[in-house]
Order: structure tokens, then C-alpha cells, then sequence
């Protein structure tokens, strides 16, 4: 334990000594968050959707209106069955 805290105090000695290292060390992860920050997102658009209306009432019509105006969803197609959907899920449609 004594051999680590030496090392780890001769570190920060080291590091005190060289200013660009302190930039390097404070700055460099500072950039690097607001960059990143930026580029990373973990929004889901433009999801690709099949979509089985067994009921053709009003209700599903306007539930798959909605689908369609959101930019999250983009209908691929749709049919009135599940056979039809698990075939075009298979061939990747």
C-alpha cells in the first residue's frame, strides 16, 4: 500500500511540474465532454414498422395515421394478417 500512495505522490509531483500536462490533464476531458455530448444520442427515429390491422375500425385507421405522421416510425407496409407480417419479417421488408 505504501509502494502506491509513493508512486501515485511522485505522479502529481511530476504532473505539477509540467504545465502542459495540467492542461492536458483538466482541459483535454472537459472538450471531450462537450463534444461528445453532442454527437451521442440515444433517440430512436426513423424505426421501420409493419403493420397488421386485423380490425379496420376508425380507431386503428387514426392509431396508424399517427404512426405515420410521427418522424419515429416509418410504415414499411402493412397487411391484415400475421402470416403475411412474420413473411415479411423473414424476407426483411
Amino acid at each position: 500500500m505504501r509502494t502506491i500512495l509513493y508512486i501515485l505522490q511522485k505522479e502529481f509531483i511530476q504532473i505539477s511540474r509540467n504545465r502542459l500536462m495540467m492542461g492536458v490533464l483538466f482541459i483535454m476531458p472537459f472538450f471531450q465532454l462537450i463534444i461528445l455530448g453532442y454527437a451521442a444520442s440515444f433517440e430512436v427515429k426513423n424505426l421501420n414498422v409493419h403493420i397488421i390491422d386485423m380490425d379496420k375500425s376508425s380507431f386503428s385507421r387514426d392509431l396508424i395515421s399517427k404512426f405515420s405522421a410521427s418522424p419515429y416510425f416509418n410504415i414499411k407496409n402493412s397487411s391484415d394478417n400475421h402470416q403475411k407480417g412474420f413473411e415479411d419479417l423473414e424476407k426483411g421488408v
